[in-house]
């Protein structure tokens, strides 16, 4: 059989061909995924990861899109798109904790109403942080105040016709990443919360409604952006040495470096890909002979693209199923 059908029988038919991904990503550039598939539940998803692998083709996932540049050839292969309800949501409570199970496919939105429904404290800082819980687990987001890694117990993944769980000692979180191996897709994650009392419910709200106004004084609204470029080096923030070297509106066609936050790249109409990841060359380039200090992307890429024209600490996706 060929890959479309096999790719069909294990999802029910939940494949699209040559489907756009500009209008699924935040940055709103890049071309078409070769197949788009979206599995319903963890059976179906590692049944066809295991027809990727059978039919030599690489795999992908593609969640909320907010940190992911799209190459303007698009992506070969299968990009998945996991249900919201992919697993079961489980909550349970004992004494001062509780315990979320959270698709990955989730808006981590959900996570953050559910854990305030339940007056859970200690996951404020990400607030206001936009995409999936796969994608904050997998790129181990937060602020300078905590990240994912940290509240999270054990993550569910799907690999080649089986799925498993990984206790979070066996992640590898690490700064904006973790060491799960490439072929491994997150399913869902389980964090473990503190239940406050009155006073640290307050608290709570309060750090979340101040930290989601700090964003919207600090950070550019109203036009597409991957979030943030780069990474924080040691002892410094990549957003100050961008200012400091000019950057504030500096434009390749269609991408320009926000005017609010130098660390933010937004489209200003119909920008590319290739222009965004010039404009990040330039950004490094000019920090780097400005301040001596090599800035390392945030973003992540999907599809093919020129080595030669990568900014610098940026590598192409590896392929799983090679």
């Amino acid at each position: 059989m060929s890959l479309l059908a096999d790719l069909q029988k294990a999802l029910g038919g939940k494949v699209e061909q040559r489907s756009a991904l500009s209008a699924r990503t935040s940055m709103r550039v890049g071309g078409a995924a070769e197949y788009l598939a979206s599995p319903q539940d963890e059976k179906a998803l590692a049944q066809a990861i295991d027809v990727c692998v059978q039919h030599a083709v690489p795999y992908q996932v593609l969640g909320g899109g907010s940190n992911t540049i799209v190459s303007d050839e698009g992506v070969r292969g299968v990009v998945f798109r996991l249900a919201q309800k992919l697993v079961a949501e489980e909550i349970s409570a004992s004494g001062e904790r509780a315990v979320f199970k959270v698709s990955a496919g989730a808006p981590l939105s959900r996570l953050m109403a559910a854990a305030r429904a339940r007056d859970c404290v200690g996951m404020e800082f990400l607030a206001g942080i936009p995409g999936t819980v796969g994608g904050a687990v997998a790129m181990n987001a937060g602020t300078s105040k905590g990240s994912a890694g940290q509240l999270c117990r054990e993550v569910g993944v799907c690999e080649p016709g089986r799925a498993r769980t990984v206790p979070a000692e066996e992640v590898g979180f690490a700064y904006r990443r973790t060491l799960l191996p490439a072929h491994a897709v997150i399913t869902w994650a389980r964090f473990e919360l503190v239940v406050g009392d009155l006073n640290d419910v307050q608290r709570s709200r309060l750090a979340v409604e101040d930290d989601l106004a700090k964003r919207r004084r600090t950070q550019p609204q109203g036009l597409p952006s991957a979030g943030s470029v780069f990474r924080n080096p040691p002892g410094d923030f990549a957003g100050r040495l961008l200012q400091a070297s000019g950057l504030k509106g500096k434009r390749v066609g269609g991408a320009q470096v926000s005017e609010i936050h130098a660390n933010f790249i937004v489209n200003r109409g119909e920008a590319t890909a290739a222009e965004v990841l010039r404009l990040m060359r330039q950004m490094q380039e000019a920090v780097l002979e400005s301040s001596g200090v090599l800035l390392v992307p945030e973003v992540k890429l999907m599809g093919d693209f020129d080595p030669a024209e990568l900014p610098r600490g940026l590598g192409l996706p590896r392929e799983p199923a090679a």
